[in-house]
């Protein structure tokens, strides 16, 4: 099974980002956009994980989380792509807030860097 870290969004930050894709749909000449539902903020993408250690990565993920305190984010006024200009590949969207203290939690995980996938 294909896992990842993520982080949901309230629904009002998915129907702007819905909006957003909308708009960029008339912008880019091919390619695919991610459901409602699969709209969120990447921390890390796991890769390939047997269905069996499931359990015991939220076990990790739930004792990482009861470290931290609770933050605000806020989606930023920048946008960007990874790859060249068409095909895109990934469009990533800013972020602002406390940005500081979701770079700390992502690093308990060993991530990158933090993306909202659209």
């Amino acid at each position: 099974m294909r896992l990842f870290i993520g982080i949901e969004f309230p629904p009002e930050i998915i129907d702007g980002l819905c909006s957003l894709q909308d708009e960029l749909r008339g912008l880019i000449k091919s390619g695919r956009f991610p459901v409602r539902e699969n709209l969120h903020l990447t921390l890390q993408f796991l890769s390939e994980i047997p269905e069996n250690r499931i359990a015991e990565i939220n076990c990790e993920l739930e004792a990482v989380a009861l470290q931290h305190s609770t933050f605000q984010l806020s989606l930023g006024d920048r946008l960007g792509c990874f790859g060249q200009a068409n095909p895109v590949r990934v469009v990533w969207l800013g972020i602002d807030g406390e940005v500081d203290a979701l770079l700390c939690l992502q690093a308990k995980r060993g991530g990158g860097y933090a993306e909202i996938r659209i």
